[in-house]
């Protein structure tokens, strides 16, 4: 957006193709709102909005694990602060609750033997009839997993 022409847009589709001017500027009352009032709201009705919470698993995690690898000269960046007692115990609920989440998320999930026999009883035969699946890369991983 150019200054001289505040609201006024150039869009292309391509880099070759020719621009297309859109008008941002409100209309009130059928009444477009001129450059001036533009870059008065610019001004005085645009507020800082806050700053979000902190994170507290990101304030551990940046600490214990980041830190570690930052250089000296700025080790003592607020980024890098020392987690306080509460800020690591919180940090700990959330990561129980959420490890305890895809637990129980899992453990409703049926396993490969017992998804091959569903399907065995479903199609009328039994897993002793099942021809053995061919080792491919997602089994291995599957049974690297496993052991």
């Amino acid at each position: 957006m150019l200054k001289e022409r505040p609201g006024m847009v150039h869009c292309r589709v391509g880099p070759d193709d020719e621009p297309v001017e859109f008008d941002l500027r409100r209309v009130y009352d059928g009444i477009k709102v001129d450059g001036q009032r533009v870059e008065l709201l610019f001004k005085e009705a645009l507020t800082a909005m806050p700053p979000p919470k902190p994170n507290t698993e990101k304030i551990v995690q940046m600490h214990e694990k980041v830190r570690p690898n930052v250089p000296d000269e700025y080790r003592n960046d607020v980024l890098y602060a020392p987690p306080t007692e509460s800020q690591v115990q919180e940090a700990r609920m959330i990561k129980q609750v959420r490890t305890a989440r895809r637990k129980s998320k899992n453990a409703t999930k049926p396993t490969a033997a017992e998804a091959d026999e569903t399907a065995a009883d479903q199609s009328g035969g039994t897993t002793l009839n099942a021809q053995p699946r061919e080792a491919g890369p997602h089994t291995r991983k599957k049974a690297r997993k496993q052991q």
